[in-house]
């Protein structure tokens, strides 16, 4: 009987004091200005979440910056569709619009940075083709709109919008459109956002 109480205490306190996902964050301070990710794809907005466990604990925001091609390469991992979603942007070179080119899979392989392109691969699907099921994005759709740049800080911001098409099915078409900041001054992807 007392062990039988102990538990239920224990698990009471457990589920009265944990923390969840979609807790609202009650830091009046806290403002979501930089370093974000949100986009709006198949009637769901999509954002990065703070991953824990699995010896893994960080941002599922990355930024990676390469100052040989003036090129960007953002990877977002949502938890809910489990998806990941890459953007590619090459030659940036100051406040502009970008056109999003239409890309296959042998575009995904070396070399890299030749085009402007989102693709968006589902981590538990294969598809028909046996490749991981997948977007990519189609041409003449739109773009990428950087409407803030600065090369010297590593600030990018912006937003995007697309066609999509899944290579196993090219009729299956889908839009993404979204927007992105980054200052790569404050860009800490194992700091947990104050909004998260």
């Amino acid at each position: 009987m007392k062990l039988t109480t102990l538990l239920l205490l224990v698990t009471l306190f457990c589920v009265t004091t944990s923390c969840k996902k979609d807790d609202d964050n009650n830091d009046p301070d806290c403002v979501k200005e930089e370093n974000y990710f949100t986009a709006e794809f198949d009637g769901q907005i999509l954002e990065p979440y703070w991953r824990t466990g699995f010896g893994t604990t960080r941002y599922t925001f990355g930024v990676n910056r390469d100052n040989q091609y003036n090129a960007w390469v953002l990877s977002v991992r949502i938890e809910e569709p489990d998806i990941y979603i890459y953007i590619w942007i090459i030659d940036v070179n100051g406040v502009g619009f970008y056109p999003i080119e239409y890309v296959t899979y042998d575009d995904l392989m070396p070399p890299l940075y030749q085009k402007n392109y989102v693709q968006i691969e589902y981590t538990d699907i294969i598809a028909d083709d046996g490749y991981p099921f997948m977007y990519l994005s189609m041409e003449n759709t739109s773009g990428i709109d950087i409407t803030s740049y600065d090369s010297s800080k590593g600030v990018l911001v912006g937003t995007f919008t697309c066609g999509l098409y899944a290579p196993s099915n090219p009729n299956d078409i889908k839009q993404i459109s979204g927007e992105f900041n980054i200052n790569m001054t404050t860009y800490d992807p194992y700091t947990k956002p104050c909004w998260l």
